[in-house]
C-alpha cells in the first residue's frame, strides 16, 4: 500500500498550506521592502510560501548562479521591475536581506510545524489511529488498542516539511525506514539505504524536512531540533549548514530538482508506484507537475487489469480531478476515487470500508 500525503493532510493539524504560510509570515515580518514589491509583481493566484522562497533563493545568489538558473517566477518579477535590474542581480546587500528574508520565512515554517507536534501531539496520535483503524489495518482491532496495532508493508511519500508522520510512528513505537544511516555516532542520509531496508514502513520526503539539514552534500539527521537558539544563523549554528528544503513549484528551477538526492527519490516513488497495488492520496493539490506526472505515467504503462485502486481524501476532490484531467493527466483523473472530505472528518472511515482495497 502506498501512502501520499499532501499539504491538506497537515492542514488537519493546523499547519497551514503554502498560501496560509504568507499570512504567517507577514505577521513576522511586517514591512519589508523587497517583499513588498514581491507581492506586488506576483499574480495573486500563483504567490504562495513557495513561490515567495523560490524567488528569494534565486535573488540571493550570486550572478553567475542566477544567471544560470532562473526560475520563471523570478524571471516575471525581475522583467516587471526592469529599470532595476542591476540592482536586483547584483546588489549585494540586496542579496543579504534576501537570504535573511529566506532564512525567517523557514523559521516560520519551522516554528509552526514543531508547535503543532509538541502542543497537539495527541491529536496528531488520535486521528492517524483512526486512519488506519478505517483502513482496518488492525483486522477487528480497535483503534484505541495501539498495543496491538499492526500495520502492513507501507510506503509513505509526502511533500511536507512537518514531522507528523514520524512523530506518529515513533509514538506508536513501529520501526520506520527513513533514509537514516549511523556513520561514526551521527546519522546522515543515505538514499541508497531504501534498497536494503527490511523494515514495513518506508518514509520519504521528496521537498525535505525540518529536521534535515545539508552542508558539503551530507544531509544529517537532528531530531532534536527543536530545541534551537533562533537567533543564530540557522537553527544550530552556522557549522550545521543550512536546512534541506526544497520548494518546486510547478514553475521553478530550483536546481536541488536535478540533483542527488532529489533525482533518485523519484525514481524511488515511481517503483513504489508501480509495485503498489493501493494508493490513498491525501490533501494533494497536484501542484508539484513532476510528481504528478509520474503518477500519470506508471498508470498508462500498466495495463488495465493491473491498475491499482487510487483514492483521493480531499474536501475538494472532485473539483481537483477536474484540474487533472484539463491539465491532461487524464489516466490519473479517470482512475482516481475522490472522497470528497476532510482527513479528519468522522465519515472518511465509512467511505474508505466502501471501497476494495488490495494490499
Amino acid at each position: 500500500m502506498l501512502l501520499f500525503l499532501g499539504a491538506g493532510s497537515s492542514k488537519a493539524f493546523g499547519i497551514p498550506d503554502t498560501r496560509g504560510f504568507i499570512a504567517e509570515f507577514e505577521a513576522v515580518i511586517g514591512e519589508n521592502e523587497i517583499y513588498t514589491k514581491i507581492k506586488k509583481t506576483i499574480p495573486k493566484e500563483f504567490l504562495d510560501m513557495e513561490t515567495l522562497m523560490t524567488i528569494l533563493d534565486d535573488l540571493s545568489k550570486t550572478e553567475d548562479e542566477l544567471l544560470n538558473s532562473i526560475a520563471p517566477h523570478t524571471t516575471r518579477f525581475i522583467l516587471a521591475n526592469s529599470s532595476d535590474i542591476p540592482y536586483l542581480i547584483k546588489d549585494e546587500d540586496l542579496k543579504s536581506s534576501c537570504r535573511e528574508l529566506l532564512l525567517n520565512i523557514k523559521r516560520v515554517i519551522r516554528t509552526k510545524c514543531l508547535n503543532v507536534v509538541s502542543s497537539d501531539r495527541m491529536e496528531v496520535l488520535n486521528q492517524y489511529d483512526a486512519f488506519f483503524g478505517a483502513l482496518e489495518i488492525g483486522k477487528g482491532v480497535s483503534a484505541s488498542d495501539t498495543s496491538r496495532m499492526q500495520y502492513p508493508v507501507l510506503k509513505i511519500f509526502t511533500t511536507n516539511y512537518d514531522t507528523c508522520i514520524e512523530t506518529y510512528f515513533n509514538s506508536r513505537r513501529v520501526d520506520l525506514s527513513r533514509g537514516a544511516v549511523d556513520r561514526f555516532s551521527e546519522y546522515v542520509f543515505d538514499v541508497d539505504s531504501f534498497s536494503t531496508s527490511n523494515k514495513n514502513v518506508e518514509l520519504v520526503k521528496l521537498h525535505g524536512s525540518i529536521d534535515l539539514f545539508v552542508q558539503d552534500k551530507k544531509i544529517r539527521f537532528l531530531p532534536g531540533a527543536g530545541a534551537i537558539d533562533t537567533t543564530a544563523r540557522t537553527y544550530l549554528g552556522d557549522e550545521y549548514g543550512r536546512e534541506f528544503m526544497i520548494y518546486p513549484v510547478e514553475s521553478s528551477t530550483s536546481t536541488e530538482m536535478f540533483q542527488s538526492p532529489h533525482i533518485e527519490l523519484l525514481h524511488i516513488f515511481r517503483d513504489r508506484l508501480m509495485k503498489s497495488d493501493t494508493w490513498i492520496i491525501i490533501g494533494s493539490t497536484f501542484r508539484d507537475s513532476t510528481l504528478t506526472s509520474i503518477m500519470n505515467d506508471v498508470l498508462i504503462h500498466k495495463a488495465e487489469i493491473q491498475h491499482p485502486v487510487v483514492i483521493h481524501i480531499n474536501p475538494e476532490a472532485k473539483h481537483i480531478n477536474t484540474y487533472l484531467s484539463n491539465k491532461g493527466y487524464k489516466a490519473l483523473s479517470d482512475i482516481i476515487k475522490p472522497i470528497d472530505m476532510g482527513f479528519m472528518d468522522e465519515k472518511v472511515g465509512i467511505a474508505l470500508k466502501s471501497i476494495r482495497l488490495r494490499g
